[in-house]
């Protein structure tokens, strides 16, 4: 098992501050809370370098009809297109256009940047659970770990994820520097009508619970040279 203090800075681990965030989740896990510098800053780094540096990407295009519902949920029915058949697609029906990570690039399998983020996946999959469950009461599993980046082609329009079992989702920033005026921000799209926007600032992390009365959508990157990288990780229902 990792050590939470190897990877979570350290005034997230004192005991009031769980006291603080139980009352804090249990009101808005649904709205999605923002922890910034949540974090070690020089782990980040690493992987932010692994992606930007050493990664290798696939394209991802995925149509809202790809997405199968069965009883309001979401089952993963999305079929990866072909760029021909992405293109002669309707754009109603276009729902994300994405650049996932999939590997490492040859020659850097031991790189420290690479070994760093095979690393932090593990301790989101191993460790990262108890400390949940310690802050918000709920014991889940880690079920997927993944990479996105974002450039100015790419979208992900309004959806909700929510699925059977699933029920916790993190996302952390990590183009350092990134600015306000670049775009890419998270918006969830709320019971009453709001909308809520959090900018992709580095090392900030949003978390939320999948629900039936908010949406969420990324708005678009604006800038030509910057990509906008989040990590991703999805937290699933243990069964008792």
């Amino acid at each position: 098992m990792f050590e939470l203090d190897k990877w979570i800075e350290g005034k997230y681990l004192e005991k009031h501050s769980f006291r603080e965030y139980q009352s804090f989740l249990s009101k808005s896990l649904e709205e999605g809370i923002v922890l910034d510098d949540f974090f070690k800053s020089e782990k980040m780094k690493k992987i932010e370098n692994f992606v930007r540096n050493e990664a290798e990407f696939r394209e991802e295009f995925i149509l809202y009809s790809a997405i199968k519902k069965t009883q309001g949920d979401e089952e993963d029915k999305r079929q990866e297109l072909s760029q021909n058949g992405w293109n002669s697609a309707k754009e109603s029906d276009k729902f994300s256009y994405r650049k996932q990570v999939s590997w490492v690039k040859p020659g850097y399998e031991m790189s420290k940047n690479w070994l760093t983020y095979l690393m932090f996946r593990d301790f989101l999959m191993q460790s990262f659970p108890s400390y949940i469950k310690e802050v918000t009461g709920l014991k889940l599993d880690c079920g997927t770990v993944f990479i996105d980046v974002q450039d100015k082609e790419n979208f992900l329009k309004k959806h909700n994820d929510v699925k059977t079992g699933r029920k916790l989702c993190l996302i952390l920033y990590l183009s350092e520097g990134w600015e306000e005026e670049y775009g890419g921000k998270f918006c969830m799209a709320l019971q009453d009508g709001s909308i809520k926007k959090t900018d992709a600032f580095y090392n900030r992390l949003v978390i939320f619970s999948p629900s039936n009365k908010t949406a969420h959508y990324v708005e678009p990157n604006l800038t030509d040279d910057q990509s906008r990288i989040c990590l991703v990780a999805w937290f699933n229902e243990v069964n008792s």
